[in-house]
């Protein structure tokens, strides 16, 4: 079992660094529109886990795929998708 975690969040330090984040599970809407979505706030959404992951996103709680066990041992936090929209808002101000 894999637990979420309260990650501190990603600063915008004015550079043009997205973030890069990956999906599990279901989420509130399709991907496609999720994906269309972030990628405005330049948030890019990648198939699968690297070290240059910045967070795993998922409602699932424990999350247990082979994604989250990547995530782990990769070191990047887990969080739901209310905790990743409230540290986007958070890293765009």
């Amino acid at each position: 079992m894999v637990e979420t975690v309260t990650p501190e969040p990603v600063k915008d330090k004015g550079e043009s660094k997205a973030l890069t984040v990956v999906i599990t599970g279901a989420l509130s809407d399709t991907r496609t529109n999720i994906v269309a979505r972030w990628s405005q706030y330049g948030v890019t959404v990648k198939e699968s886990v690297a070290a240059q992951t910045d967070y795993l996103v998922t409602n699932e709680q424990p999350c247990t795929s082979s994604k989250a066990k990547a995530a782990a041992k990769h070191g990047v936090p887990i969080v739901s998708e209310l905790q990743f929209m409230q540290i986007l808002l958070e890293w765009k101000r």
